[in-house]
């Protein structure tokens, strides 16, 4: 009674008064965890098809409660127990499990990998919005449709993966002990070894074809010769698989005059081509990355990535049939893990959840490269490009109490709704892009920027004693920003000051009066007015914006926007030609930013005038402005403000600028390092670096060494 013993053991294994608390979910799960049980001790009697009775079992094997590994094992040793108790519902799955991988189609579960679709986003969206609603007709003659009838829950990729490769391996080799043995008088290759071989041939036509597109000759047009490594294997590859079929056919037992026997089908030299072929994808990758890309580019880069690891994990289980381990059995792990991929692939082909974020992570490993490169400009090594830095932040900060002036004065105007939307907007937008014009730092822009740059670091470390490295990289990123905000915030104040006193002895009236200044303060102040929060959607604004400029990067140089302005330029010959190469060279090494200055100002902009067009508690605190109103309120108090909410409000600028930097840091590096697939490994020793290096030097995470 392995559910009832399950069930009474967690009983025993917990206090009572636990089960008082939660007992409906409890014992909704246990009764569920019972029923499966007796399911599937029903199975001898009942006449069910090969993909019902899988289901059954695997239902019985599914966790009641997540993936935990061990809940997993548990589970397992349950089924596996009553397997061997029960040698009629043994013998059941057994003959379920060998008919459909003896008479079921095979090759479209082998050769289909997880890989952005290629009909485009929109249609293939459409097609899994409609199979969600009425489901796709399932064709039992497929195995790719069975194993998604027999694991039919959204979870079941996670827990599958949870399970421990020896424990699958153990049930493999109770349900497929007669299976797996050799068939001697057989005059032809087992079928499932015959559909594993015609996905190889299908998977290296297809990286042939791919290697043959036009985007990929316009990085490397070598490409486009014979000799390439996409071609090379492809002909190695069909030259393999014919010497391993006769192979297998001698190896079997079968009269010399239908086949002779030959040397081990040597592999060696398809296997270098396909190392090739994965060299080449990654070197195709950077020269995209630094010369643009497009979506399909990039998912035609990873289709060949992803095709290649299915073609090294399918000739590792067909050469195991050929020279199995044992006398008696050829699964091993490798067969498991190949169970788990195909099962990880498939489970995400009718989601849309998947699609989004398979097609999420593309594109924002496309704009994330070209913003790493943007990023390594924002951080500072020496002293001397510390104090550049430090310099050209604070010379911003004249700017941005103009900034604030202006939106002050747009907003003192009670315009149209719409009118002060646009004007606050461009007030915004183009102040940023005059700051940039003119050579000056923004604090607030650089956690996009540099986020990606480490992310890009950390998926090269390929060795752990590089990660002191990269430790001192953040030390550079953290010190490069803290003099970023002191440049900004340092001139912003005491210029809305000065300000202010000149508009005094010109116009007689501040920009601000006691009323005005109160406002000021208080929107400041990070517990009165939700300031925190609103910095925090500033923040996402920030995050949004380096995604802008790396995507305008990354479109300048796909397209060649430069070249293309020569070329024009030399079909005007009255134009000065000195001109037209300055905006064009202007133009390559500042659209992305130009554009995402621009783009962040409308985006601040549009968030504060959506919340006072709509009467939502929407609004966005930016530390360089929110200082710039600290100088005005001060002038407007006629330097003598209450100084308890003038010190709450300067606490507020502090903390707002902490928010900002920190979420649009962390967003940042998020998405960087969800697009690099970087394995929990590499956070824990990044951490143990950093941590190392404040306790050797702390002071590096502030001011830049001497020498």
């Amino acid at each position: 009674m392995p559910a009832q013993i399950s069930c009474a053991s967690n009983h025993q294994s917990h206090p009572n008064f636990y089960y008082l608390l939660r007992p409906a979910r409890h014992n909704h799960a246990c009764m569920s965890h019972r029923n499966s049980f007796q399911e599937l001790r029903r199975l001898p009697e009942t006449d069910t098809s090969a993909a019902e009775t899988l289901r059954v079992l695997v239902r019985a094997c599914r966790p009641m409660h997540g993936s935990d590994p061990v809940r997993c094992a548990e589970q397992f040793d349950a089924v596996m127990k009553l397997l061997e108790r029960d040698p009629s519902l043994r013998t059941k799955l057994q003959d379920a499990l060998v008919q459909l991988l003896q008479t079921s189609q095979q090759v479209s579960l082998y050769a289909e990998v997880d890989t952005p679709p290629e009909r485009g986003i929109t249609s293939e969206a459409a097609r899994r919005i409609a199979h969600s609603i009425l489901p796709m007709l399932v064709n039992p003659q497929r195995l790719r449709d069975v194993l998604l009838e027999v694991f039919d829950q959204r979870t079941d990729a996670e827990w599958v993966s949870a399970v421990d490769d020896a424990l699958w391996l153990n049930l493999a080799h109770m349900l497929l002990p007669a299976h797996t043995l050799p068939d001697t008088s057989a005059t032809r290759l087992p079928h499932q070894l015959e559909e594993m071989l015609d996905a190889i041939q299908i998977l290296s036509l297809r990286i042939a074809a791919y290697g043959l597109d036009d985007e990929l000759g316009q990085l490397d047009p070598s490409l486009l010769d014979n000799e390439s490594a996409f071609t090379a294997q492809q002909i190695e590859c069909l030259r393999w698989l014919k010497h391993y079929r006769r192979q297998w056919l001698a190896l079997n037992s079968l009269p010399a005059a239908e086949a002779e026997l030959e040397p081990t089908p040597d592999a060696k030299h398809l296997l270098v081509l396909w190392d090739q072929c994965s060299a080449l994808v990654d070197k195709l990758h950077r020269r995209a990355s630094r010369e643009g890309t497009s979506m399909h580019l990039s998912q035609l880069l990873h289709g060949l990535r992803q095709r290649l690891r299915r073609l090294e994990n399918l000739q590792q289980v067909v050469m195991l049939h050929l020279h199995p381990p044992a006398a008696d059995v050829v699964l091993n792990e490798v067969h498991i893990q190949l169970f788990k991929t195909l099962l990880e692939d498939q489970s995400g082909r009718n989601s849309v959840r998947h699609l989004v974020r398979s097609v999420g992570q593309t594109l924002a490993l496309r704009v994330t490269d070209n913003a790493a490169r943007s990023g390594e400009h924002y951080i500072t090594e020496t002293r001397s490009e510390y104090m550049a830095l430090f310099r050209s932040a604070f010379g911003s900060g004249l700017i941005i109490a103009l900034m604030t002036l202006d939106k002050m004065s747009i907003l003192g105007h009670h315009l149209p709704p719409l009118t002060e939307a646009v004007l606050v907007c461009l007030n915004y937008g183009l102040g940023f892009v005059l700051i940039h014009m003119l050579g000056g730092t923004v604090a607030t822009k650089q956690p996009a920027m540099t986020a990606a740059a480490i992310a890009s670091a950390l998926s090269n470390t390929a060795n752990d004693k590089k990660m002191s490295d990269l430790a001192a990289l953040i030390a550079r990123t953290v010190r490069s920003q803290i003099a970023a905000i002191i440049g900004n915030v340092g001139l912003a104040i005491p210029c809305a000051a000065a300000i202010s006193y000149l508009l005094l002895y010109f116009t007689g009236s501040m920009p601000s009066n006691a009323s005005d200044s109160q406002y000021l303060l208080e929107s400041s102040h990070p517990f009165l007015s939700g300031a925190l929060i609103f910095a925090a959607i500033a923040g996402a604004c920030l995050f949004f914006s380096g995604l802008i400029s790396g995507y305008y990067d990354n479109l300048n140089a796909y397209n060649r926007i430069p070249d293309r302005i020569r070329q024009w330029g030399r079909k005007h010959p009255r134009l000065p030609a000195a001109a037209i190469e300055k905006f064009a060279a202007y133009i390559d090494e500042h659209l992305g930013a130009l554009m995402g200055n621009l783009l962040f100002g409308f985006m601040l902009g549009g968030v504060s005038s959506l919340g006072h067009m709509t009467g939502l508690p929407l609004d966005i605190r930016h530390v360089a402005f929110s200082s710039a109103g600290l100088g005005f309120a001060w002038a407007g108090y006629e330097m003598s403000p209450p100084w308890a909410l003038f010190a709450w409000a300067s606490l507020g600028v502090t903390l707002i600028g902490l928010t900002n930097l920190l979420v649009s840091f962390f967003l940042a590096l998020w998405l960087a390092f969800k697009t690099r697939r970087l394995r929990p490994k590499h956070y824990k020793n990044l951490l143990q670096a950093l941590r190392q290096l404040w306790r050797e030097d702390a002071k590096v995470f502030f001011l830049p060494p001497k020498n």
